[in-house]
């Protein structure tokens, strides 16, 4: 291993090209930038939704501490990498320390850094390669673990390290801090799971370079109503919410005031948008209905509702049942449950909690057959 130690002040000569205005510029250098990487890797070209996600991540004046939260599927972690190839083309002496939820999953994150590097032209004279170290030549970090860029200082702290949240960080600091999707079911399916995320969440901050004007940024879906996101708020955080669609009045008293300023404009401008898909460019109405087949898991990790509403934290809703006509001893062999509009039985009078109604199936089969056993009869 190279010698990297706090008196050490020798750096890689590399010859680098001359920084693009087109991508340096503060504001949609970045969206830009991604769109190169997306052309790039044969992804489909970012959408508005996705270029405004960039321009929150990258914007000059975002909030030195910051928390994203937007649906799966939303590509955030690819995203997010590609703005930490984009900050080390910019700035060949920048440091990330990136978190996740184990360090599998972190080493996968610095993989997509790692493979950009090594695969773009344009980012050719980052490749790690050999520094002088008190006159000898060293080869510079280059594991999914820990690497440097080719032009940055060598020191005990690599361009980009990578660890799982509570797990070892010696030597993993950095001018930015992020944390990559660092709440999942597992730690967050107990009180004492979710209060150890919350404590290894908060050590996280320890890791800024001393001296450095350091920034903490976090990207994820919330797993749980006592989920951490809502708690770094607290601790002076600003959050920023990109939902799968346009939030209705409920859910607009839980995220409301953190919805992304662009969705905001777009409901101020048209309020018939609620309950549309917030990226239209690539998220269908099928796609939607499907998810909200399972509430609480869609509600959560779609719709970003880090507190559900109380009619969604029953147990059992009239909107969970199927009511159908049928002889007493027989009934259809299949039933499809849905919760479409045109499924609704307005004749029949909800006594359940707001907003609750009685469904039929959206689809049965003709084959009739007897019942085999009787649960409850009203």
């Amino acid at each position: 291993m190279p010698r990297r130690g706090p008196g050490t002040k020798q750096s890689a000569v590399v010859v680098r090209p001359a920084i693009s205005p087109y991508l340096a510029d503060p504001h949609d250098g970045f969206a830009r930038f991604n769109g190169l990487c997306s052309s790039f890797q044969k992804d489909k070209p970012p959408t508005r939704l996705m270029n405004d996600f960039c321009r929150t991540i990258s914007a000059p004046d975002r909030p030195r501490k910051l928390v994203v939260l937007a649906f799966r599927g939303f590509s955030k972690s690819t995203t997010v990498a590609r703005y930490v190839a984009w900050r080390l083309y910019l700035n060949q002496q920048y440091k990330a320390a990136v978190a996740s939820k184990t360090l599998p999953f972190a080493k996968k994150w610095t993989k997509m850094v790692l493979d950009l590097i090594y695969r773009m032209d344009l980012l050719k004279h980052l490749r790690p390669g050999q520094v002088e170290v008190d006159g000898k030549p060293e080869k510079q970090r280059e594991s999914v673990v820990a690497f440097d860029v080719a032009g940055s200082s060598v020191g005990v702290h690599p361009s980009v390290s990578a660890f799982g949240l509570g797990g070892q960080t010696t030597g993993s600091r950095g001018i930015d801090l992020i944390g990559d999707d660092i709440e999942t079911p597992e730690n967050t399916r107990t009180a004492s799971g979710r209060d150890m995320l919350y404590e290894q969440a908060t050590e996280f901050s320890n890791l800024g370079i001393i001296g450095e004007d350091v920034s903490e940024m976090y990207v994820g879906t919330p797993h749980h109503d006592e989920s951490v996101y809502p708690k770094l708020v607290k601790e002076g955080f600003t959050l920023v919410i990109y939902p799968l669609v346009y939030p209705n009045a409920k859910e607009m008293e839980i995220i409301g005031q953190y919805l992304a300023p662009i969705l905001k404009a777009d409901l101020e401008r048209d309020p018939s948008l609620v309950g549309k898909p917030t990226d239209s460019e690539r998220i269908s109405m099928k796609f939607i209905e499907e998810k909200q087949r399972k509430r609480r898991n869609y509600m959560r990790q779609y719709q970003c509702l880090f507190r559900l509403p109380d009619v969604y934290k029953r147990p059992l809703r009239l909107s969970d049942l199927m009511v159908m006509s049928h002889e007493a001893a027989y009934g259809t062999e299949r039933a499809l449950w849905s919760n479409e509009s045109s499924c609704i039985i307005p004749e029949l009078p909800s006594v359940g909690y707001h907003g609750d109604r009685w469904y039929r199936p959206i689809e049965t089969s003709e084959k009739q057959r007897p019942f085999e056993d009787c649960v409850m009869a009203l």
